[in-house]
């Protein structure tokens, strides 16, 4: 994922630092949407991508050409998920309501599809990173965020926790072609979740700079 907050820059420096031991060299290339991340792979465009486990799960069942590398369950992919209201004192989607979200980001799109199932809705599709300003427009009463995303936007919105969230939402996974022969036990060799961790540690607390190559 694009290092556009502290978590992705974390694990991105984490995973750079790591993989700095590799004999080979690998390019980094960051994209938004785990879905999209995966039609690349499946074209070969990456050799390998990241993304949380639970995304991991149903992109490998959606997907026959991939599968999950490594699970990284010591290190963090990214907060857990809040639903933002635009509408004061309102904290449950109900029919009528509008609420926007990317159905190629297969955490945020689940989720939404969930917390909307059984409601008369309008699900408003748009890419990941336009979600939050068409939320905040107006256009839209509700949007599921990551706790940092909404954290560090000015907004009059409530934000409300959403419950049981899986564990597999918050952590990483690695996902490779299989037709990219050894590349699984490359990954599962040189990205060492120890060294990763320490590394997206230290940067979270301002005692490392993020690097990303």
């Amino acid at each position: 994922p694009p290092p556009l907050n502290r978590y992705f820059s974390a694990l991105a420096t984490g995973v750079c630092v790591s993989i700095a031991n590799c004999p080979a060299t690998f390019n980094f290339g960051f994209m938004h949407a785990s879905n999209s991340r995966a039609k690349a792979l499946v074209r070969n465009v990456y050799d390998f991508i990241i993304v949380s486990h639970s995304a991991a799960k149903e992109l490998a069942a959606t997907y026959e050409e991939l599968s999950i590398a490594l699970v990284m369950e010591k290190c963090l992919y990214s907060p857990p998920f809040y639903l933002c209201s635009n509408i004061k004192g309102v904290t449950e989607i109900a029919d009528g309501h509008r609420i926007v979200a990317d159905p190629n980001s297969d955490d945020q799109y689940n989720m939404t599809l969930t917390l909307c199932e059984g409601k008369d809705v309008e699900i408003i599709h748009a890419p990941y990173l336009a979600t939050r300003n068409i939320f905040d427009s107006g256009q839209a009463d509700f949007v599921v965020q990551r706790e940092d995303e909404w954290k560090v936007r000015s907004s009059h919105s409530d934000q409300i926790r959403i419950e049981a969230q899986e564990e597999d939402a918050i952590r990483p996974a690695v996902m490779v072609n299989k037709n990219n022969y050894g590349m699984d036990m490359i990954v599962q060799k040189y990205l060492k979740e120890d060294i990763i961790n320490a590394s997206q540690q230290a940067v979270m607390l301002g005692m490392q700079n993020p690097a990303f190559y």
